[in-house]
Parts: structure tokens; sequence; C-alpha cells
């Protein structure tokens, strides 16, 4: 049934297919985004970004004036403020789905 795979070349290929495939999809899985936010009040945008990232499994790592992290296990998302604007940097899924849940909270 598997006879294909008797050839030790064609395992080999077999397996430089997959391993190129797999860190393909993990490459873009984690390429980074920046969204920009316009916020007229820095308080209320804090609690729910902070209700939002702490249902997704996120805990805040640090607090610097106006840049704030939060980590879960390896992955960052970082949030910047700069006038009436928040900058939210980190993977691209994950700020999606940040958006996502942060609009259906504003509404």
């Amino acid at each position: 049934m598997f006879e294909i795979f008797d050839n030790p070349v064609t395992i080999l290929i077999f397996i430089l297919i997959f391993s190129i495939l797999f860190l393909l999809i993990i490459g873009l899985s984690f390429r980074q985004k920046t969204e920009e936010i316009f916020v007229t009040d820095k308080e209320k945008f804090l609690k729910k970004i902070n209700l939002c990232l702490f249902q997704m499994g996120y805990n805040l790592e640090s607090n610097r004036d106006n840049f704030i992290t939060y980590k879960r296990s390896f992955v960052r998302v970082a949030i910047t403020f700069n006038h009436n604007k928040a900058m939210i940097i980190g993977p691209i899924q994950i700020v999606n789905r940040l958006l996502k849940l942060y609009m259906e909270k504003k509404a």
C-alpha cells in the first residue's frame, strides 16, 4: 500500500516538502500588523482593551507611560499612544481578533 515510502530518497523529499509547507504556514501566521485606532478617552479605551485581551488569554506584562505590552506564552501585543491615536502592534491574526472583539464591546 505504501510502497512509495520504501525508497529513502522519496522519504527525504516528502519530509522536505512537509517542512517547507509547515514553516511557510507558521511564518505567515506570525506576520506583524500595526493598526491605528482614534481614541477620545484613553482610560475608557484601556478598560475595554484590557478586558478584550484578558478574554483572549493575555496578561499585562509592562505599563510605561504611553507603551503597554501584553503577553501570552511567547506572543506579545503592544499598544502605544500618540496624541489621540492608539497603535496596536502584534501578530496579524491576534490583532484582527482583538479589533473584532473590541468593536463588539464598543457597540
